[in-house]
């Protein structure tokens, strides 16, 4: 909108003021500025720019509304209006006077020609015969036509009769096909009940019953082929039909072409052949009816013989089912499922299994133990074959304790599996009740603890037999092989012990050799990185050297270094060379040692040295030793030599057998020994596994348990000795290997050849050592020398080029600064000639576009200073910075590696670049200033000349705005009445887009399911308002009936403030939709309608009737806002004009100028259009409330409001119900006692007191039980009652509401005349209508514009509590009383209004009444039937009682006992 007003004011302007517009808008059209500022005065014709939110808001309406009633009419009165004008235009105009002549002259010449007859011709009588021949022949010709067309008629017809009568035995024939079918299918079905007997035992319930379901398919699809047939019938008849139209309009139409009969003889022609079809269709159809009437029979009757035949079936099934149930049970228990359970089965195998794996596992345990090689057996791995063995341990026992727990488990489960088949079995032997199958036993317990049970019993007892004697043998077993294991780990451990101290002396003597060696070479290469560093210090300072002497000094010491560093090459050879020559005499002596401890563990011991006495020792330590020697060689006397400990370089002497250091080990006995062995020997199959394990049998007494066929459960097994004493064996080869390789490994050192490299090593390192002073003359020396002389040369070059650069940044700020004085001289003449063109102004928008343009050329001016500013500051800031730059990336380029600049020429380069840089510092900090300087005279040079324009600018616009009333001053009062008008128009477009919300989310509450229990959470968000928040603020339930009416309710009361405030109505009707006379409807309690004008009663009702008066006035400013406190729309208008021309005055001293009336006047113009605009949307809205949306409310208001109320019923029955449900069970618990203490045995004459006790506990119950039995009669009537009550008085107050709100919405007639409603067409009475009111002697405008008056009446109030009034249910107290008149009286009549609205709500409450009442009457007998049974079931079981009670004395009458209490309480 703003740029289309900115394109007209464009298009008024001067010329020159446009162009200049345009080049703003093309020099920054990223600007956005005011069209119209406060002071200026619009252009001709610019005044109704006021009217743009009218204008928008009639836009939206017209949008919005285009589908109501009134606006489509007037629109197609328009659109009528526009097509008369087309047609006008598009009517034959008149020809032109010369055409008009030249015909006129035609006529006369035509008239003449009239006179001049020509003569007869004499061939006329001939051709008239011709003629007349022809026409004979013509008439002939549609005569054979219309016979052809009849006849072809006929045939085809017949053709159609033919093909209908065959599909018509065809579709009989398969449905006679289906019909067999059919019983043969039943037929089939029955067949193993009634026929093929033998397996009928077999089968299940399920699939005996399922024949009867399996029945009833067969019947329905009978019914279905019935049904099909019986459509198919008709759609033959229907083709029929469709075909024979067909023919007969093509026999119309062929007749009609033929022409040789009227039209009307044709027609009855026509009509008669359609009367015959019709009359043939119908006989069709009958004879089709009573054809599917028969097959339905007949399919009923078939039923009928097909379910008897299957309940005889049933009985024989009954009989057969319980023989073959009891020979299941027997198979079962005989079965290998109780006498050797597979289950358990697996389970002693797998007890086997785990035997074998355990044993398994400590075999390979003890393989391990003697297969390890010495150097892995340490007392870590022993620990962890120790840990292996406990963990064996562990999981063995573990795994037996949960073997054994699940073979528990297994025959304790095994008993609950006997019991649960027992007790299934007398169950179901209970259903069957085949008492004849059940002997000379009383009851199905007796027979299965007779029969059954014992052989159940005997089997499971020798289950758990076997699984004591499987636990003992296992446990015994296990302890056996457990103790075995601890004394071999323990034997393992010292062994590994001492290989653990040969491998630590071995690796302490090979340290101690290779650590002296170390400690040589490290010192040396210590030394020698020393002094290899000292000769790179010599070469770091020769290339930091920036002078010729420096280097010559440097040379010298570097050569004397040298000559120090070849006699310490000497001294470290001398050193390294002692060091090999004493090992290989330390490697014998630790060797003899190592292997006299191992002998001691493995049966062995050493051959001692010869005793050499020592000349230096004590006489009698000497004396000592001799006889300690003489003492061993007696001992080892007669010892065998062990050959393969000969290869240690010392003789071995073999002191026990491998089967004596066996038996040590495990402190065996001889006598056992023997008899393992012998075992060992014996013809025994070997165990599974390796073959390393025997089975033994310990004792005689010990047996192997069995199972039931005789197969063993449990594996004997025990280690083998025999493998045991080989393993020993083996071992004392093991060690004597790994000592004879731990020689092998200490003597591979070859220290004649490590001497030899030692020396070679020498005399390298001496030749090359002799080369380095040459190094240290060519590569250090000379080379640098070039490199300084050079570093110079760059220097001097980089200072040249960075002087040149700076003294062109002088020249650059000269010419800058000149240029900024040419910009200054530039501005201050554009502005003076902007100044002259002041005067030519005629329009603020003229005189703000020069003032614009002054802007322009100061920003443009700013903008140039500030370009130019920019450039001074780059040279006065960065341009001086970056030739520091330079002279610092100069330096970093020293200090790189590449150019190989040295620490001393960096340090003198850097201060020679110092003090470069502080002369360019110095002239940059002269520039800067300069620059600051021409920075703080540059906002003057532009203000300066700017302010001069300003103060002249202001000066024409003070005298235009004077002149002719623009300005802030001078517009103050059409811009004050502008605003007012403008917030009272968006007043009523902000009320009418609100009324839209709501009345959107009414049509979304009309949408909801018809019904369902609506929940608030499935509701959409109201727009405006939340009235459940008045429902908690108040303590009343939420229900959704209530928020329908609310929202209706809030919608009439807004369309009645709105319509009051823009005088919509008339004036004889005005009143009416005032707010104060609207009634204030009870939204919170949905039992009551009104709100009265008087509250009296408790402080509860004041505090309700407070939050119904709090929701209408709160909802109602939510959506009217200032309107519902406004005054009338021509009143508002008539103060904002006062206001405005008492503020002209003001303004223009004491008189309104011509401007400002005109303006008033069409302001009052345009709020007069909005206010007609808004009623006729106000008016649409109503009628289409009335006419579309208020239709679909009354389904879902009494839709919702009938299910909520089933709902209720039904959980308020069910609770009624359960309130007694555990007292009827305790009493049937009881009864169930009762009877079961009634047993023969009471019949004897010593128990009569114990039997009078029971029949008086009895009859104590069952008094109790029918005083329960009235009690739940009287709480469900009461409880139905409350319901009824309830919902009557729901549904009258519902009904009064929505008919007082629906009375209070503005009807089309009182609205007041629109413009357009005279072309709109006015509803005329119907004249049915017309005839009646004449009839009745009424007026037919007896009601004016307004709706007729009716009464509607209210609902049976009784109706519902009538249901309760028949037997068994209680007498109702409120209508004992009650004559036939009071039972059909109705809630209050209600006086309203007659419409098709109203209509809907009554005819729709009558439907939901009724289905109410439909479900209330399903459910009081329902709860009737139930509470009857309840009471007859307890009747019949106290007539059992007395029955079982007269048995047990015999022929004695009843007395006065717990029936005729029972009849008591009954009656």
């Amino acid at each position: 909108r703003r740029i289309s007003t900115w394109q007209r004011r464009l298009e008024r302007a001067p010329p020159h003021s446009t162009s200049h517009a345009q080049k703003a808008m093309a020099r920054r059209p990223h600007e956005q500025r005011t069209v119209l500022l406060p002071h200026e005065e619009p252009v001709a014709g610019f005044a109704q720019s006021f009217q743009a939110s009218h204008n928008l808001a009639r836009s939206l309406s017209r949008d919005k509304k285009s589908s109501a009633t009134g606006q489509v009419a007037y629109l197609q009165k328009k659109a009528q209006q526009l097509a008369y004008v087309e047609e006008a235009r598009q009517r034959p105009r008149p020809p032109l006077e010369s055409i008009v002549a030249q015909q006129e002259l035609i006529g006369d010449l035509r008239r003449d020609a009239a006179d001049h007859v020509s003569r007869a011709d004499p061939q006329k009588p001939a051709l008239r015969e011709q003629r007349m021949a022809r026409q004979g022949a013509f008439l002939a010709s549609r005569e054979s036509r219309h016979e052809v067309a009849s006849q072809d008629y006929e045939k085809e017809m017949d053709t159609l009769a033919e093909e209908c009568q065959q599909k018509t035995q065809e579709a009989s024939s398969r449905m006679k096909g289906r019909v067999d079918e059919a019983s043969d299918r039943a037929d089939a079905l029955l067949d193993p009940l009634e026929k093929n007997t033998e397996e009928l035992g077999v089968k299940t319930e399920e699939q005996v019953r399922g024949v009867m379901t399996a029945l009833e398919r067969v019947t329905a699809r009978r019914r279905q082929d019935i049904s099909k047939f019986e459509a198919e019938l008709f759609g033959i008849d229907n083709d029929r039909k469709e075909r024979s139209v067909l023919l007969l309009r093509g026999l119309a139409e062929a007749l009609t072409a033929a022409a040789h009969k009227v039209p009307g003889e044709i027609e009855r022609l026509v009509e008669k052949k359609t009367l015959d079809l019709d009359a043939v269709l119908l006989e069709n159809q009958k004879a089709v009816k009573v054809l599917t009437s028969k097959l339905l029979v007949q399919t009923l009757e078939a039923s009928k013989a097909n379910k008897y035949r299957w309940h005889e079936g049933l009985v024989l099934w009954k009989q057969k089912r319980h023989r073959h149930t009891v020979e299941l049970c027997m198979q079962r228990i005989c079965s290998p499922e109780f006498e050797q359970p597979p289950g358990m089965v697996d389970l002693l195998g797998t007890v086997k299994d785990q035997q074998c794996k355990v044993f398994d596992g400590r075999i390979e345990l003890v393989t391990a133990f003697f297969a390890a090689p010495l150097q892995g057996l340490t007392t870590g791995n022993t620990r962890a074959w120790e840990e292996q063995n406990t963990m064996l341990n562990d999981k063995a026992g573990d795994a037996f304790d949960r073997l054994f727990a699940d073979l528990k488990s297994f025959v304790d489960d095994l008993d609950a599996s006997g019991e649960s088949m027992l007790k299934t079995l007398v169950e179901e032997l209970k259903v069957h009740d085949a008492r004849a199958e059940w002997g000379e036993h009383e009851s199905v317990d007796s027979l299965i603890d007779a029969d059954i049970r014992p052989p159940l019993k005997e089997h499971l007892e020798s289950l758990r037999k076997l699984l004591i004697s499987v636990t003992g043998n296992v446990s015994r077993q296990e302890e056996a092989q457990h103790t075995v294991m601890t004394q071999l780990l323990a034997y393992f451990m010292g062994v590994a012990k001492k290989g653990e101290n040969l491998r630590k002396r071995m690796d302490e003597l090979d340290m101690n050799y290779k650590g002296e060696e170390d400690d040589c070479i490290h010192d040396f290469k210590e030394e020698l990185a020393k002094n290899e560093g000292q000769m790179k210090k010599f070469k770091e300072m020769i290339d930091d050297a920036a002078h010729h002497e420096d280097l010559d000094g440097l040379k010298q010491k570097a050569f004397d270094f040298l000559n120090s560093m070849e006699q310490h090459y000497r001294d470290h050879a001398a050193q390294l060379l002692e060091i090999h020559n004493r090992y290989p005499g330390n490697v014998v002596t630790f060797l003899r040692d190592q292997t006299a401890g191992f002998c001691q563990e493995l049966g062995l011991v050493l051959e001692p040295l010869p005793h050499e006495p020592n000349a230096d020792a004590d006489p009698q330590a000497a004396a000592e030793a001799a006889k300690a020697a003489e003492t061993m060689a007696a001992e080892l006397e007669g010892l065998a030599e062990w050959t393969e400990g000969s290869r240690e370089g010392c003789k071995v002497l073999e002191k026990m057998f491998p089967a004596d250091v066996r038996d040590k080990v495990l402190a065996v006995s001889s006598a056992k020994v023997s008899e393992a062995v012998a075992a060992a020997e014996a013809p025994t199959p070997p165990a599974e596994g390796d073959g390393e394990a025997v089975e033994l049998e310990e004792s005689t007494s010990q047996e192997v348990p069995t199972l039931h066929d005789g197969s063993t459960v449990l594996a004997m097994l025990d280690f083998d000795l025999q493998w045991l004493e080989g393993n020993f064996g083996t071992l004392r080869t093991t060690v004597f290997i790994q000592l004879n390789t731990d020689r092998e490994r200490l003597g591979r050192i070859d220290t004649t050849a490590v001497t030899e490299e030692v020396r070679r090593q020498l005399d390298q390192r001496l030749r090359r050592h002799t080369n380095r002073k040459g190094e240290v003359q060519v590569d250090w020396y000379v080379p640098r020398y070039s490199t300084v002389a050079k570093h110079k040369d760059k220097f001097e070059r980089h200072l040249v080029e960075v002087v040149k650069k700076s003294q062109g940044h002088d020249e650059t700020v000269q010419e800058l600064c000149a240029q900024m004085e040419k910009e200054e001289n530039r501005y201050k003449e554009q502005l003076e000639r902007l100044r002259g063109r002041l005067a030519e102004a005629e329009t603020l928008p003229m005189l703000t576009a020069f003032e614009r343009q002054a802007g322009d050329m100061a920003a443009a001016f700013w903008e140039a200073c500030q370009a130019i500013k920019g450039k001074l500051l780059y040279l006065a800031t960065r341009a001086p910075q970056e030739l520091v730059k330079a002279n610092k990336d100069f330096l970093n380029i020293c200090r790189s590696a590449e150019e190989q600049y040295s620490q001393s020429e960096v340090l003198f380069y850097s201060s020679e670049v110092e003090e470069v840089n502080s002369q360019l510092e110095k002239k940059a900090k002269e520039r800067e200033d300069r620059t600051r300087e021409l920075e703080e005279q540059l906002d003057e040079k532009k203000q300066e000349p700017l302010k001069a324009f300003m103060e002249q600018y202001a000066e024409a616009v003070e005298d235009l705005s004077a002149s002719k009333g623009y300005g802030k001053k001078y517009g103050k009062p059409r811009r004050k009445a502008q605003g007012l008008c403008r917030a009272l128009i968006a007043s009523s477009v902000t009320v009418r887009q609100n009324l839209s919300e709501i009345v959107e989310y009414l049509d979304a509450l009309c949408g909801q399911p018809v019904d369902e229990v609506i929940d608030f959470s499935v509701l959409p968000r109201c727009p405006k308002f939340r009235l459940r928040n008045y429902f908690d603020s108040a303590g009343e339930p939420w229900v959704f009936a209530a928020e329908l009416l609310g929202v209706l309710y809030i919608v009439v009361c807004t369309l009645s403030v709105l319509g009051t405030h823009l005088q919509a109505f008339k004036e004889d009707r005005a009143s009416l939709y005032k707010l104060a006379n609207l009634p204030v409807i009870r939204v919170l309690r949905e039992a009551e309608v009104l709100c009265p004008a008087e509250v009296a009663g408790d402080e509860a009702t004041k505090a309700v009737v407070s939050a119904e008066q709090g929701l209408r006035q709160g909802c109602l400013e939510m959506v009217l806002g200032e309107v519902f406190k406004a005054d009338t729309w021509d009143g508002v208008i008539k103060s904002v004009i006062t206001d405005a021309q008492k503020d002209s005055q003001e303004t223009f001293k004491a008189t309104v100028p011509d401007f400002m009336t005109k303006f008033l006047a069409d302001m009052q113009e345009t709020a007069r259009v909005a206010r007609l605009e808004a009623a006729r949307g106000l008016r649409e809205w109503a009628d289409k409330l009335r006419d579309e949306t208020l239709l679909r409310f009354p389904d879902i208001l009494f839709g919702e409001l009938t299910a909520r109320a089933i709902t209720e019923l039904r959980q308020g029955t069910r609770e009624a119900q359960a309130a007694t449900v555990a007292t009827w069970a305790e009493f049937d618990a009881k009864r169930s006692a009762h009877e079961q203490r009634l047993h023969p045995g009471l019949s004897n004459p010593n128990a009569e007191e114990q039997l009078r006790e029971l029949i008086e506990a009895e009859a104590e119950r069952s008094e109790r039980a029918q005083a329960m039995a009235v009690e739940d009669f009287s709480r469900m009537a009461q409880c139905l009652r409350a319901q009824a009550d309830f919902v009557v008085q729901r549904l009258s107050a519902t009904f009064e509401s929505a008919i007082r709100i629906v009375d209070g919405l503005p009807l089309h007639t009182h609205f007041d005349a629109l413009p357009g409603d005279e072309q709109a067409e006015t509803p005329r009475m119907s004249i049915k209508r017309r005839m009646r009111h004449l009839h009745n002697g009424t007026s037919v405008d007896q009601w004016g514009d307004g709706l007729p008056e009716r009464k509607w009446p209210g609902v049976p109030r009784y109706d519902l509590r009538v249901l309760l009034r028949t037997k068994p249910w209680p007498d109702d107290e409120s209508l004992a009383e009650a004559t036939e008149e009071t039972l059909q009286e109705q809630t209050a009549t209600i006086d309203s209004f007659r419409s098709p609205l109203h209509k809907r709500l009554f005819e729709r409450r009558g439907f939901y009444y009724d289905r109410y009442l439909a479900e209330f009457r399903a459910e009081v007998k329902r709860r009737g039937a139930e509470l009857a049974s309840r009471s007859e079931h307890e009747q019949t079981g106290q007539r059992t009682w007395q029955s079982s009670v007269r048995q047990l004395r015999g022929e004695v009458a009843p007395g006065p006992g717990p029936g005729a209490v029972a009849e008591g309480a009954a009656s």
